[in-house]
């Protein structure tokens, strides 16, 4: 799990994102993504937070093992500073491979950049 500090808590965060930040699709993620405005500091860390609806997975075991294959492959790339990160993977994540997730999803904030 990532520490405190750099997850999306708040509902109200992960909203704003979601209806006024930049969107990136991909066959497997979805990512919304926004430039933290409260602090212009470029060491300001980014937050991030994964989100798995009951229309992907209809059981609580498989969404979170969807959400833990997410996050392990957030914790492997390099997020750039200073932005909220929501991430909306489908089931295909289970089915993918480790490193075949890491990949596009290196390339989709490759592209935030």
């Amino acid at each position: 799990m990532l520490p405190r500090k750099f997850r999306l808590r708040k509902s109200v965060d992960v909203q704003r994102v979601v209806k006024f930040g930049k969107r990136q699709n991909t066959s497997h993620l979805r990512l919304y993504w926004q430039q933290r405005t409260t602090n212009n500091d470029p060491t300001l860390k980014s937050r991030s937070t994964v989100v798995v609806g009951k229309k992907v997975a209809k059981g609580a075991v498989t969404r979170n093992r969807i959400k833990r294959r997410t996050r392990a492959a957030l914790k492997s790339i390099q997020i750039p500073h200073n932005i909220d990160l929501v991430i909306f993977p489908t089931d295909k994540v289970l089915t993918l491979p480790f490193k075949v997730l890491c990949e596009e999803l290196e390339a989709t904030i490759g592209k935030i950049r």
